[in-house]
């Protein structure tokens, strides 16, 4: 079993808590991605991250110096949100830690899919972001089906604990006998769903 969850818009550098285990599997395209992005004027940046003046300053002065290989993080401790706030990795026991390296994948704009210890520097970019790389009108085009052929979705089930944004870059790709469950959670109540393609 696999539980895809989303990446969080708040990102931290932590080289102190545990160490990087690998490299992202698609760091060679998300490469293209950032050198398109490097090459984005600031009007085009702040139009793609739809920020503020102050917070497109800070992102941008970031981008022009990411590096995608040094100063990396855990992505699992990289992403700040409530989602990993709650999943709390720096008090999860060994056992639990080697669990979700295994079973745990995050969807990424900039990344593809990532490890819960593969290696991340902050970025902001989000899945449905329409920045044109290699002829591509949008990221879900650059992705393709990569996301979901890495997930190896016959078989195993995948329990999709995602945003529509990001289950976005999956659902399109499921073959008729792949089980891929949705959970739903809006406000107090949570809703179940259990999906399996159909022809």
């Amino acid at each position: 079993m696999k539980l895809i969850i989303s990446p969080a818009k708040k990102m931290v550098t932590n080289l102190n808590d545990f160490e990087v285990k690998d490299l992202p599997i698609y760091l060679r395209a998300s490469r293209k991605l950032l050198k398109a992005m490097q090459e984005l004027t600031y009007a085009d940046a702040q139009a793609l991250w739809h920020t503020s003046d102050k917070l497109t300053k800070t992102n941008y002065d970031q981008l022009q110096k990411m590096e995608l290989t040094s100063r990396l993080t855990p992505a699992v401790l990289s992403f700040t949100g409530l989602q990993y706030q709650y999943m709390a990795p720096d008090i999860l026991t060994a056992p639990a830690l080697n669990y979700i390296q295994e079973n745990l994948r995050i969807l990424s704009g900039l990344y593809g899919i990532l490890k819960p210890f593969d290696g991340v520097v902050p970025y902001r970019l989000e899945m449905q972001a329409h920045i044109p790389v290699v002829g591509m009108k949008n990221l879900y085009s650059f992705w393709g089906d990569r996301l979901y052929q890495s997930l190896n979705i016959n078989k195993e089930p995948i329990i999709n604990l995602a945003s529509r944004e990001y289950s976005k870059a999956i659902i399109p790709f499921l073959k008729p006998n792949d089980t891929f469950i949705d959970v739903v959670c809006q406000g107090q109540f949570k809703n179940v769903g259990f999906r399996q393609k159909e022809m």
